[in-house]
């Protein structure tokens, strides 16, 4: 099916995705070789739900337009439209493992130190487990400073225009956590993973361990998602009717960072609504 729908785009279009996606051979979800480690991480909510530590609130994003003061966009193909419940609705491509439907939405602060993204999420898509495909949190994002890959990733956007992974840790230094995951060579299919971009290959990024949710990312539901980093300690909670997801990696030291941007990324094909946009950092 896939490839069906592909040959009818380059038909309307000519060669162009095939172009675009020479850029990047590798989508980055997974490093052949690597194991999936099971975690017990689907718990029943009890008490508090994010009992991690007390954080000063820095800003409540709500911009007035399409992006705002507060974000810029990676991507040819990607849509963010305000929604009448005062969220947004950010829509990658529509022709999966197209390097250009691939995007990346950016705060344009930059924070330093300990740091979370609070917000609300909304699969809006319909991938299911046959896919190969993912959703990402990236914190403290900067260029490796090499050529025009400045540290200000701000300063190198166009070369961003489509978004191929290997831009990111190819050319970035970054923490990385997948979520509403799904890759189908493998069993089970649903999974998340915490990675550090290190301006070089993709095989060794991945920490240790991934998490196996299940069928826990379900289409249409509302999730309340927590996330950042904490000292060494990269970590990821969503909550959906009560059910606790809990994840956590263990920073090396030698990989600590301490500063930049924080985005959210969508594969292409990929859509989600998102609302109440948090972001906070240590008081």
């Amino acid at each position: 099916m896939v490839f069906v729908v592909l040959f009818r785009f380059m038909r309307f279009i000519g060669i162009l995705p095939i172009v675009l996606n020479m850029l990047s051979s590798y989508d980055g979800i997974l490093d052949e070789g690597e194991q999936k480690l099971s975690s017990s991480s689907i718990r029943r909510r009890k008490g508090k739900a994010f009992p991690f530590w007390t954080m000063k609130l820095i800003e409540r994003i709500k911009p007035t337009d399409p992006i705002g003061d507060g974000f810029f966009l990676d991507g040819l193909e990607a849509r963010i439209t305000p929604t009448e419940d005062g969220g947004y609705d950010f829509i990658s491509g529509r022709i999966p493992s197209v390097d250009s439907g691939h995007a990346v939405l950016w705060t344009k602060k930059e924070y330093s130190g300990d740091v979370e993204i609070e917000f609300d999420y909304t699969r809006l898509d319909d991938k299911d487990e046959r896919s190969v495909t993912a959703c990402l949190l990236y914190f403290h994002a900067e260029g490796n400073g090499d050529g025009p890959y400045d540290r200000d990733i701000s300063k190198w956007n166009l070369l961003r225009t489509v978004p191929a992974m290997n831009l990111y840790f190819g050319h970035m230094r970054l923490y990385h956590i997948s979520f509403a995951a799904f890759d189908s060579r493998f069993e089970p299919h649903a999974y998340v993973r915490g990675r550090i971009y290190k301006a070089g290959e993709l095989e060794g990024t991945n920490l240790s361990p991934d998490y196996l949710p299940g069928d826990f990312f379900l289409a249409g539901l509302k999730y309340h998602i927590r996330a950042g980093v904490k000292g060494r300690e990269l970590y990821f909670q969503a909550e959906r009717d009560g059910r606790i997801l809990d994840c956590s990696w263990e920073i090396p030291e030698e990989d600590r960072r301490s500063h930049g941007r924080i985005g959210i990324r969508q594969m292409s094909s990929r859509s989600m609504h998102i609302d109440n946009i948090t972001i906070r950092t240590e008081g």
